[in-house]
């Protein structure tokens, strides 16, 4: 998913590396390089979490369909909206 992301480099026998503030955007490939030192068996990790955001104030659902794979469907006789289905809990009434 898009946004904004700390990551947590850790390997057996090395120090444990921080990046703050890494952006990912969407269909982005990322390459990040890093250099581990070495570590001692001393070292102490601290793992914090939380939760995940939720937003509990309205009950909007978001989907983003790729270019990719709308240029590989068969869309003869579709139109845009017809693309609409293919969002998660979407249900589309057939009359």
């Amino acid at each position: 998913m898009p946004g904004l992301y700390d990551l947590t480099i850790e390997a057996n026998g090395f120090k444990n590396v921080h990046l703050g503030g890494v952006v990912i955007e969407v269909n982005e490939q990322a390459r990040l390089d890093f250099t581990l030192a070495i570590g001692s068996k001393t070292d102490i990790t601290t793992v914090l979490g939380s939760a995940s955001l939720l937003t509990t104030s309205e009950a909007s659902l978001s989907t983003l369909i790729a270019n990719g794979l709308v240029d590989k469907m068969s869309l003869n006789g579709w139109t845009f909206t017809s693309l609409v289905g293919l969002a998660p809990g979407v249900v589309l009434k057939v009359s």
